[in-house]
C-alpha cells in the first residue's frame, strides 16, 4: 500500500519569525564585531602613545635628563619643528643643528597616528594624531642660573620669542601621575593650537583642548611612568578651572621661579 506524503509548508508568520530571529542576531554579531574593532584600535593606541614615552625618555637619557620642549625656535601655530620631527634641521642637508625631536627614537610614522583617525593623518603638528602635555612640561622651576646660561646649556626652548624653561625628569614629583602624550583634536582655527599639544585652560594659553575623545566616548593617555589607560572626558580633562591638576602638572603648582 503506498502512503502519500505530505509536505507541511512554512506559514506566513513563521517566516516572519525566522527572519526576524536571522536579523537579530545578525545585528548582535555586528555590533559584537564593531566592540571587537574598537577594542582593537585602543589597544594599538595604547602601543603607540607607550612608544612616544619611551621616545620621550631615549631622548632625555641623551640630553642630561631633559624632556624634549614641545616646540622649537621658530614655530608657531603649525611650526615645522616640533617634539615629533625637527622638519627644519631634518630638512636642511647643510645644516650643523642637531635635532631637538624624538623621531630618530621612534622613526616610523605609523607610531604617530592614532587608529580612530587615520584618515585625517599626516606627519605634521597640524594633524598628528597625539598630543604632548605642552604647556606643563615646557616648564620648570629652572637652573639658578642667568638665561644666558641656561640657553647655552640647553635648559631653554623658544617657544615663539619668549623663553621657556624645560624640564627635567627629576623635576617631575610623580611620574605615574604626569599626563605625557594623549590622543588630540586636529583644527585649523586661528585661536587653537595644533593636534601635536594638549593644552590645560589657564589664563596665558587661551583656547584649549585637552585629551580627544577619539574612540567614541573614550581617549588614550599615557603616562611618564610608561602606563597607558582609556578615559572618559570627565576623568582626565577638566571640568571646572584648574581641575584635574593632579594629572597635568609635574610639579603640582611648584613654580616659584616661573617666567
Amino acid at each position: 500500500m503506498t502512503h502519500n506524503k505530505t509536505r507541511r509548508a512554512f506559514t506566513m508568520m513563521e517566516l516572519i519569525i525566522v527572519v526576524a530571529i536571522i536579523g537579530m542576531l545578525v545585528t548582535i554579531a555586528i555590533a559584537s564585531y564593531a566592540k571587537i574593532q574598537a577594542r582593537a584600535r585602543r589597544t594599538k593606541c595604547r602601543k603607540n602613545i607607550e612608544q612616544l614615552v619611551g621616545g620621550v625618555f631615549s631622548y632625555a637619557k641623551d640630553n642630561n635628563e631633559f624632556l624634549p620642549p614641545h616646540q622649537m625656535s621658530g614655530g608657531g601655530d603649525n611650526p615645522d619643528r616640533w617634539w615629533g620631527y625637527d622638519g627644519d634641521v631634518r630638512g636642511d642637508s647643510s645644516s650643523d643643528e642637531t635635532p631637538v625631536d624624538i623621531w630618530g627614537y621612534v622613526g616610523t610614522e605609523q607610531v604617530f597616528m592614532c587608529p580612530g583617525k587615520a584618515n585625517e593623518f599626516e606627519m605634521s603638528a597640524a594633524y598628528v594624531g597625539y598630543g604632548y602635555n605642552a604647556w606643563f612640561l615646557g616648564w620648570d622651576d629652572g637652573s639658578g642660573e642667568s638665561l644666558e646660561n641656561d640657553r647655552r646649556k640647553g635648559y631653554v626652548a623658544q617657544y615663539g620669542g619668549a623663553p621657556i624653561k624645560r624640564l627635567n625628569l627629576a623635576s617631575v614629583l610623580d611620574p605615574s601621575s604626569m599626563l605625557t602624550f594623549g590622543d588630540s583634536v586636529n583644527h585649523s582655527r586661528a585661536d587653537k593650537k595644533g593636534a601635536y599639544v594638549l593644552w590645560y585652560p589657564d589664563i596665558r594659553s587661551g583656547a584649549y583642548d585637552g585629551v580627544d575623545m577619539s574612540h567614541g566616548d573614550m581617549g588614550c593617555a599615557g603616562f611618564l611612568d610608561g602606563h597607558t589607560g582609556e578615559f572618559e572626558n570627565d576623568e582626565i580633562n577638566p571640568t571646572d578651572d584648574m581641575d584635574k591638576l593632579m594629572y597635568w602638572d609635574p610639579r603640582k603648582g611648584k613654580y616659584p621661579n616661573q617666567p
